[in-house]
């Protein structure tokens, strides 16, 4: 669903905000996530929030491809891209059991 809803932010044209389908679907998901996150104990997090904020971690070294390649990464690298994903689980994970 994040990607669905980044490349349609990114293009010049975004559909999933006039569509009700997908929106309920953004919907959906976000309940799964605040359910997920009260079975957790994490019922002081913002499931919203939390989707903005992966939002965020998952487009930036795409979006930001001249930063990312100054500081000596290629976006477009497999390995790259494999590693980011590590990295953003490991970071979400931190700051969640940091938070509890």
């Amino acid at each position: 669903m994040l990607l669905l809803v980044d490349r349609e932010s990114l293009s010049r044209r975004p559909r999933v905000y006039d569509s009700e389908v997908q929106l309920q679907s953004l919907r959906d998901t976000i309940d799964q996530v605040a359910a997920q996150l009260e079975r957790g104990g994490y019922h002081h997090i913002d499931a919203r929030q939390l989707m903005i904020s992966s939002l965020g971690l998952c487009e930036s070294a795409f979006t930001h491809r001249p930063l990312v390649v100054g500081l000596g990464f290629d976006p477009t690298n497999p390995a790259f891209i494999a590693e980011r994903r590590r990295h953003i689980v490991a970071l979400v994970r931190a700051a969640l059991v940091h938070g509890r």
